[in-house]
């Protein structure tokens, strides 16, 4: 399934426009973000698209992959109490930059997409909290073992990783990496999985 093309064709008519630009990123939820994220990005060469943070709830970094970029993902706060250690690397998500918000949620509810509420992550700059980005959840797309969300990034914060993609011409470090091609998604009931991507 090519995930980009298939969630941006139009349906259910030839005239409905596209909702979403391409995928943003796809995101590794892993045990240590940090190691990961020095893998992609120092080993490997790859050119920083956000660094390593720390949210409340969530610590994140991410590479940029050419046309897509990768994201680091441990959820939990360092050192809270309580919180089960993830110890096993895998897929998490898959992540769309979407069309404005405000107008492409009404078609994804007729799409059957069941978008969530939408959550705004806030971060301090400058001594106050403010808005990075605004994620909302495609609970129709979701499974137990990936999610799908789209984002809409602040134009501050997407001013800075179009910049960052811009200063690192392809091919990208010691690979030579050149973009992602597909994104492959295995499921046992294919063609229910690929129609409800393709509505």
């Amino acid at each position: 399934i090519e995930a980009a093309g298939a969630c941006g064709s139009p349906a259910p008519g030839p005239q409905s426009a596209p909702l979403v630009k391409k995928v943003d990123h796809v995101t590794i939820k892993c045990a240590d973000p940090e190691a990961l994220f020095n893998t992609l990005t120092r080993t490997l060469g790859l050119p920083v698209a956000w660094p390593l943070s720390s949210y409340p709830g969530f610590t994140t970094g991410g590479a940029h992959a050419g046309n897509v970029n990768i994201e680091t993902l441990r959820f939990g706060n360092p050192g809270q109490a309580g919180v089960v250690t993830q110890t096993q690397t895998s897929m998490y998500g898959i992540v769309f930059d979407s069309y404005p918000l405000s107008t492409v949620i009404d078609a994804f509810k007729r799409r059957g997409a069941d978008p969530g509420d939408p959550r705004n992550q806030m971060r301090e700059m400058n001594g106050q909290q403010v808005k990075v980005w605004t994620n909302v959840t495609l609970n129709g797309l979701c499974t137990d073992t990936y999610i799908v969300y789209l984002c809409e990034y602040a134009p501050e914060m997407k001013e800075i990783m179009a910049k960052r993609a811009q200063d690192n011409p392809l091919p990208l470090g010691g690979i030579g990496l050149l973009g992602v091609k597909e994104i492959m998604i295995a499921s046992t009931e294919p063609a229910q999985t690929r129609k409800r991507w393709q509505t």
